[in-house]
């Protein structure tokens, strides 16, 4: 009975319900109206009832929301962002990576700076991370030549603090002639124009892409038409769509179509290539219902039920899958240093195992940039036979690949070779592209402060000696260091870290350090924190980019440089972060609706003096008098008495110097340079001393 009655009670709908679902249905409402999307609504309203729930919706009441408000505001929270940024740059070694893209065919160039930043976690111990931040856009106009992009990293970067400029360690680009060029690219400009030496990092992401579609270029079968072309066939046809995912409903509650292949985009074709493979049987049977109707379904048909173009097919997946988990871990923001070689090493290891015989693959992949996969002596010697290389990719890619064992022996021969010439032409360019011999790169493991490291106290000096981190008087002392570090039990510290070399530093650190708090590695310790401000991609500002469509989207695609970049710093500031609120925010706050109330109070003034009669225009005019006067001598000018209560609250002074102010200047604005007499130019020196005119000429 009890757990009727309560039902009962459920049940009720009292009128406060029905005003309560009547209010939420109209936010609802109004955020379809205005194009948000259901997440965007659900953030939105998520954020409304925390803020409800701690009582801080009261500023609803006394607030406009005013257009140019929300721009100035913008503006000014930017501008707070930055500060502190900057601050952090003028005390912290820092890389950035630079790129440009076009969004709403406006050319825009991006700068993406990357450094370390301390703070304390709940057990108020110290705690370094990685921080990845946008620190500038610029509209590219005509030129995009080498000195432009020189001027705009000076412009958003060098000249917004002179330390900055000597705590940049490092460059990140996309490879691109016009910035990686060490003669007539940004690369050779900044070398000649600075003192301290840097490292530059061409973008592993894309030495990953070229690699792989050069030598897609090199297989036999044109995958990537294949892709394309499938992709078109349903692209422009809600109807074949339809057929599609209905074909799949019997076997998946939950059907899926197609991937479009991007070549802009790195993972692009592996995600392309497993979709196709996870839907081959719906799309079979799609060809063959439809090759009657459509004869491009024919070609389709034949190649989808060719078992070995889907044994290519499987094979191509298998080796996309693995480039892009490498690309995957470079598009981290917070990678570490370290990673940067070890992946690399991943990379080109994972590949040349697919064609090496075990005993025969090098530790050290520079071993294997001297060799020539295409030699038959080295193929005879040093690579897998045939029946290895088939067991091998059966393990290593896909267990679809063994009904290669199936096929007669000449199909056999010839996919095993496709394969295999497939795979040489992709580790010769894996290592022609990737930065497998870059000095400073082979120099970071020792970050990793690991005992196998070979020559770990030698990399950390060189390492040094590169970067004039610790000066030449003090190398003594960082010896000592280095070898007090080696001596040091540091197992506990390594099991605790997981891996993790910036955690691992956090914790030797922590627990060397002297009463006074004063580290025993004080030399090791800028140097680690160098080594991990480098550069480990360019992809973070790929993301901004990304993040950039959003910002200046169709709706806002005429907003000026300023506030776009203001918009991406907010974004990016709090985007995984809760949004807290500094006191210089609210202070800038504050200074801002305040000048715009001036501006807000002279536009009336001036409207007012516009509707005066001709005559008491001309008093004003002789007499100099306020409006603010001519109001209190009941001249009846027919205003809104809204607009004239406001009025009122600003001084007699303030309301002089709003007429003469603007006055005077638009007669000397009329007045040619070379006719302003003397007396002209010491009346505005005496306007502008005792109100000054803001940017905008107000």
């Amino acid at each position: 009975m009890k757990k009727e009655a309560s039902k009962s009670q459920r049940g009720r709908r009292t009128t406060k319900d029905e005003e309560g679902e009547k209010n939420y249905l109209e936010f609802l409402a109004f955020g379809m109206k205005e194009n948000l999307s259901f997440l965007q609504i659900q953030a939105l309203g998520k954020f409304l009832k925390e803020m409800m729930v701690t009582n801080k919706v009261g500023f609803f009441k006394n607030s406009f929301f005013d257009n140019e408000e929300l721009s100035e505001i913008a503006r000014g929270l930017g501008i707070c962002i930055l500060e502190e940024i900057t601050e952090d740059l003028s005390s912290n070694k820092f890389s950035f990576s630079i790129d440009s893209c076009t969004v709403h065919n406006k050319n825009i160039c991006g700068l993406k700076v990357r450094y370390l930043k301390q703070s304390l976690d709940n057990k108020g111990l110290k705690k370094t991370s990685i921080e990845s931040k946008m620190i500038g856009i610029k509209y590219l106009e005509e030129s995009s030549e080498a000195s432009v992009y020189y001027n705009i990293i000076q412009e958003t970067l060098f000249k917004l603090d002179e330390r900055i400029k000597n705590n940049l360690v490092g460059v990140a680009h996309d490879n691109a002639n016009v910035l990686s060029g060490t003669k007539d690219g940004l690369m050779g400009l900044m070398n000649r124009d600075l003192q301290n030496y840097f490292f530059h990092l061409g973008d592993p992401c894309h030495d990953l892409n070229l690699a792989l579609s050069q030598a897609l270029e090199k297989f036999p079968t044109d995958v990537t038409k294949f892709v394309d072309q499938i992709h078109s066939h349903f692209a422009h046809s809600p109807q074949r769509i339809s057929r599609l995912i209905n074909l799949q409903k019997p076997d998946n509650p939950k059907p899926i179509g197609l991937k479009k292949y991007v070549k802009t985009r790195w993972l692009s074709l592996g995600q392309s290539l497993l979709r196709i493979l996870e839907i081959w049987s719906p799309l079979e049977k799609y060809m063959e219902q439809n090759c009657q109707k459509i004869k491009q379904c024919n070609k389709f048909l034949e190649q989808l039920q060719n078992q070995s173009f889907k044994l290519e097919i499987i094979f191509l997946t298998g080796i996309t899958s693995k480039i892009n988990k490498s690309n995957q871990i470079y598009q981290s923001q917070r990678l570490e240093i370290q990673n940067l070689k070890i992946e690399m090493a991943n990379c080109v290891k994972n590949i040349a195992r697919l064609l090496i015989k075990d005993e025969n693959l090098s530790t050290n992949i520079l071993a294997l940039k001297e060799i020539d996969c295409f030699d038959p002596d080295f193929q005879k010697q040093y690579c897998l036979d045939q029946c290895d290389f088939i067991e091998r990719i059966i393990t290593d890619i896909d267990i679809r690949l063994l009904k290669i064992k199936n096929l007669d022996i000449e199909e056999k021969n010839r996919l095993s070779q496709e394969f295999q010439v497939f795979l040489a032409e992709l580790l010769s360019l894996l290592l022609k592209y990737l930065p497998v011999n870059n000095q400073v790169i082979d120099l970071l493991d020792f970050v990793t402060i690991n005992p196998s490291t070979e020559n770990l106290k030698s990399k950390i000096l060189e390492f040094n000696n590169l970067f004039g981190i610790v000066p030449f008087s003090c190398t003594k002392e960082l010896s000592e260091e280095i070898d007090l570090l080696c001596n040091e039990d540091i197992l506990w510290a390594r099991l605790s870290a997981k891996g993790s070399s910036l955690y691992l530093w956090d914790l030797i650190e922590g627990t060397s350090e002297t009463i006074e708090g004063i580290s025993k590695y004080p030399f090791l310790s800028l140097i680690f924190r160098t080594a991990h401000s480098l550069p480990t991609s360019s992809a973070g500002l790929e993301q901004s980019f990304s993040n950039l469509k959003l910002v200046k989207n169709a709706l806002r695609s005429n907003l000026i440089e300023e506030t776009t970049q203001a918009l991406i710093l907010i974004s990016e500031k709090y985007q995984d972060n809760p949004i807290e609120i500094s006191e210089k925010m609210i202070e800038k706050y504050n200074k801002i609706i305040e000048r715009l109330n001036q501006r807000k109070s002279l536009q009336k003034v001036e409207i007012k003096e516009s509707q005066l009669p001709e005559e008491e225009k001309e008093n004003v005019e002789s007499q100099g008098l306020s409006i603010l006067n001519l109001k209190k001598a009941d001249i009846d000018w027919n205003f809104d008495e809204e607009i004239s209560g406001e009025l009122l609250n600003l001084s007699l002074e303030e309301n002089e110097f709003c007429l003469v102010r603007k006055r005077k200047k638009t007669q000397a604005d009329q007045i040619p340079s070379s006719q302003k007499d003397e007396s002209i130019l010491v009346q505005l020196e005496d306007i502008q001393h005792k109100w000054p005119f803001d940017e905008d000429g107000l």
